[in-house]
């Protein structure tokens, strides 16, 4: 009578998703507070800088972006010798793209309170489009397309990390 019964159709305990981590947010922050902190300091560092009047072609070396890069890719290579999962490494880019946003908020909002031009509304990095679009494509990019490219790139990283060492591949949960 197996064929007769009623196709589980919701079951929380199989439920799978971004809103389901594995591990509490604390031990992702344990993991990941140290880049958490340089990208806050490289992006106060870079405000600072713009504020005192140096050239943008020099305030660009502060650079989140660099740092974010290295933390994406210390992060998978943790991940993968700690045998977490890809699901892991997609929560630990969140980590990665809030503090930049944040950054990118007040940097910006300064040039709007201030109306000065400082580096996170320069026309060679908005591509000169109205500061509330930058600001608002910065808002969207954050929860969207910037955390989920650090992602793709880390579950490369974390692939190769794991072949290379010879694991067994990550799960995918």
């Amino acid at each position: 009578m197996r064929h007769l019964q009623q196709p589980v159709i919701f079951d929380s305990a199989r439920r799978r998703g971004p809103d389901r981590a594995k591990r509490p947010l604390e031990e992702y922050f344990q993991v990941a507070r140290g880049w958490v902190l340089a990208i806050i300091a490289v992006g106060t560092l870079r405000l600072v800088l713009t504020l005192q009047g140096l050239p943008n072609n020099q305030v660009k070396l502060a650079s989140m972006t660099g740092v974010m890069s290295l933390a994406a890719a210390h992060l998978a290579i943790l991940c993968a010798r700690r045998g977490w999962s890809y699901r892991d490494l997609f929560v630990l880019s969140y980590f990665l793209t809030l503090p930049y946003l944040l950054v990118e908020i007040a940097g910006l909002s300064l040039a709007a309170l201030t109306r000065e031009p400082n580096i996170f509304h320069a026309r060679e990095y908005s591509f000169g489009t109205p500061l509330w679009l930058h600001l608002t494509g910065h808002i969207l990019g954050a929860f969207t397309w910037e955390a989920w490219i650090i992602w793709l790139v880390g579950c490369l990283v974390c692939w190769l990390t794991a072949k290379v060492e010879g694991k067994a591949s990550l799960k995918a949960s």
